[in-house]
């Protein structure tokens, strides 16, 4: 056991670690360091769209697609607030469909950056097909740093976390197909990217 003064130091790391979530302060009742009111200075992912914590709406601002995808401002399963983002290729099925967000318009590179979020399978009920990635990476289609593979078992929503130095190869921030057959799409909601 430390001392008093150690003790006290462990507790504010505790803290600070705990309140560094915009997750947390949001369902604790504010945004700001301190638990009550005002925006966090440090939030880089405040696109007001459906994935946003603390600007959400109903929109998937800064979000592109290709290969025939489709991102949609959906209310069936949100993790938090009323929207979350999904991305699907079940009814335009074309190879390696691809959702992504670029991530230069919001980054700085060489800064070492905290990217978390929540994601889940549209599963069978909400369009079914194979699994599909959540990626950072240097082109739109590209694989350089896959943070997960979903398949259609995650029905339920599950955190994910990244920390990366901003480069080119972490330009775009991608939801995609694992491969040419799968169609399927996730939902994804919650997504914080701060600055380390």
């Amino acid at each position: 056991m430390g001392s008093y003064w150690s003790r006290c130091s462990e507790s504010v790391r505790s803290r600070d670690l705990i309140m560094s979530s915009p997750v947390i302060r949001r369902r604790l009742g504010g945004t700001s360091d301190q638990g009550g009111g005002g925006a966090v200075s440090s939030e880089l992912y405040p696109q007001n769209n459906a994935a946003s914590i603390d600007t959400e709406m109903n929109a998937t601002t800064g979000w592109s697609v290709q290969n025939n995808a489709i991102i949609t401002s959906d209310a069936n399963v949100p993790d938090d607030g009323t929207w979350a983002l999904k991305g699907e290729s079940n009814t335009t099925p074309t190879p390696i469909a691809v959702c992504y967000f670029d991530l230069d318009t919001i980054l700085t590179a060489g800064v070492t950056y905290d990217l978390t979020f929540r994601v889940r399978h549209v599963t069978a009920t909400y369009g079914g097909g194979g699994n599909w990635r959540v990626v950072l990476a240097a082109t739109t289609t590209g694989l350089d740093d896959i943070i997960d593979t979903i398949g259609i078992a995650q029905n339920v929503y599950k955190d994910e976390s990244r920390s990366f130095v901003h480069s080119a190869a972490t330009r775009y921030f991608i939801m995609r197909e694992a491969n040419a057959g799968d169609n399927g799409g996730l939902f994804l909601d919650n997504i914080s990217i701060v600055p380390q």
